[in-house]
């Protein structure tokens, strides 16, 4: 259902008054940011807004626009090889054995979680990527149905993952198993390292479950831990949809970044679908990184609505 409705002045929303001497503890508890589906516009008022609208005629004309949006405000923990698990030599068909303690930019969750938008559950005990995310909440009173929920830029770092073989495991695979930031279910499958060097994933993860060899290995040890290479929240084509600042200088022209993959599905050994940045500089726990992104109306009339702002589905 679509509703119009015109004003001849500007609009100014906000919420209804409180009687005067009231105080602060009159404001109604479900007061809440406006939310618009896709993004705003701003309309060609040469057109006439009751025109009507038809196939070959619109209600109203104009130039859409969204503004950037905080996607990210974060401190990386330092990146290390073992973070996610610790030296081990491994088996094929047989998942690492993982860290069982929070630490070095993991979390190990002490109760299950569930995430929006997808609603899945992600069971206690999962390895979380800098944090479990936290939902900042608006018209929420007891009992009541309507809140509003938004996402926390200081709690939306996903990453990639790096699998550290002492030996030559080039003719074995390692698959990594977890969900994204928004709890859709994600695998990627990497090829294993040279002696003494990295498998690297393609995709970011926010939460990473098992991870699982496969082919023939070296009989040597293997580890696994984190990268400096951050997931994005929204799809991105081109660098020029985002922009922001690493350890307090804007990151035009350092780092680099990877536009977000199209094909549809996808599959373990794409890219992400949203797309990557490497950061400028090592993350040391004491950098921070604030990104900001903005959906493009180009790649929401290429792929729709959902695709073009957050991706084709994870797989």
């Amino acid at each position: 259902m679509s509703a119009r409705t015109a004003f001849w002045a500007p609009v100014h929303r906000i919420m209804g008054r409180v009687a005067p001497g009231s105080g602060a503890a009159a404001q109604p508890p479900l007061v809440a940011p406006s939310v618009d589906c896709a993004g705003a516009g701003t309309q060609d008022a040469r057109w006439p807004w009751n025109s009507g609208s038809t196939a070959s005629s619109p209600e109203a004309v104009g130039w859409y626009q969204t503004g950037v949006h905080p996607v990210l405000d974060v401190v990386p923990a330092t990146a290390t090889t073992t973070s996610l698990a610790a030296a081990q030599v491994p088996v094929a068909a047989t998942p690492l054995t993982l860290v069982s303690s929070s630490g070095a930019g993991i979390v190990v969750s002490n109760a299950a979680w569930v995430a929006m938008p997808s609603g899945n559950t992600i069971a206690s005990g999962s390895l979380f990527v800098d944090s479990v995310p936290v939902y900042q909440k608006f018209g929420v009173t007891s009992g009541e149905a309507g809140n509003t929920w938004f996402y926390d830029a200081a709690t939306m770092l996903s990453r990639c993952v790096r699998i550290h073989s002492v030996g030559d495991d080039s003719n074995a695979t390692f698959t990594v198993a977890g969900y994204d930031i928004y709890g859709y279910p994600l695998t990627a499958t990497v090829t294993g390292a040279t002696a003494g060097n990295d498998a690297v994933t393609l995709k970011a993860f926010k939460v990473i479950t098992s991870i699982t060899p496969a082919g023939t290995l070296s009989g040597s040890n293997v580890s696994a831990g984190l990268v400096d290479t951050i997931g994005l929240p929204l799809y991105a084509a081109g660098a020029s949809s985002l922009w922001g600042f690493w350890n307090n200088l804007i990151i035009t022209g350092a780092g680099t970044f990877t536009a977000g993959v199209t094909t549809n599905p996808s599959t373990a050994l794409l890219g992400d679908v949203r797309g990557t940045y490497v950061l400028g500089s090592a993350s040391d726990a004491s950098k921070r990184l604030t990104l900001y992104q903005r959906p493009s109306l180009a790649n929401m009339i290429a792929a729709g609505i959902n695709a073009g702002m957050f991706g084709v589905t994870q797989v």
